[in-house]
């Protein structure tokens, strides 16, 4: 039983000021519940709170998500995202045509579809996930997720290129081409415009590749 309806969490592996965190908190009209790191709480506990000395790490144990929070999230110093691009999740209009590294357009339907023209100013970004690079954070996710795919905005993703149209050196601005889903140098600066991609971080002097690039839509 909880007192006010309120269980606040606390995780820690041990503490010496244990008895008078849990009067403190109690005083308040809360029950409190100790846990140590890597414990799983009793599923019949409704959580209110968590508190943790020295850190917190939760597992999704059969869950969806490792956390969920309703209402307002406050973070008081830096989130740290291991991923490598800022990404949201796009309807496609042929999903299975894509994969991961594909540069892809907007359709007239509003909807998601592999690039085939060059300098296609409908370009909307690259299919995250090629290569070793990850998203950091996907936005607009939703479930069920069929037909849908994340679509990195900014930040480092791996391109497909086709250097048949001119070779690609680092820092070149790179645009769609003809190559369906692949991007190529972008040499005419007047076609360019509203066509940009990003730019190459590593060469691609011949052939087709796959390259890592800084996404900058423009």
């Amino acid at each position: 039983m909880t007192r006010g309806g309120r269980t606040i969490l606390i995780v820690a592996a041990d503490t010496p000021i244990r008895r008078a965190v849990t009067l403190l908190i109690e005083a308040l009209g809360a029950a409190v519940v100790w846990g140590r790191p890597g414990e799983p709480v009793a599923d019949d506990v409704e959580i209110a709170a968590v508190i943790a000395f020295g850190g917190l790490r939760s597992s999704a144990m059969n869950y969806p998500y490792a956390g969920e929070f309703f209402g307002n999230v406050q973070v008081n110093g830096d989130i740290f995202l291991p991923g490598a691009d800022c990404a949201e999740q796009f309807d496609f209009a042929a999903v299975a045509e894509v994969t991961p590294g594909d540069v892809v357009v907007i359709s007239e339907d509003g909807l998601l579809q592999l690039s085939r023209e060059a300098y296609d100013r409908k370009v909307a970004g690259v299919i995250s996930g090629a290569g070793s690079f990850r998203p950091g954070i996907i936005l607009d996710r939703k479930e069920p997720q069929v037909d849908r795919l994340p679509v990195a905005l900014m930040g480092k993703v791996f391109c497909k290129v086709d250097a048949g149209y001119g070779a690609i050196g680092v820092g070149d601005l790179l645009t769609t081409s003809h190559t369906p889903g692949h991007a190529m140098k972008a040499a005419d600066a007047l076609k360019s415009f509203g066509a940009v991609i990003g730019k190459a971080l590593a060469a691609c002097p011949a052939g087709t590749g796959l390259i890592p690039i800084l996404v900058a839509l423009n």
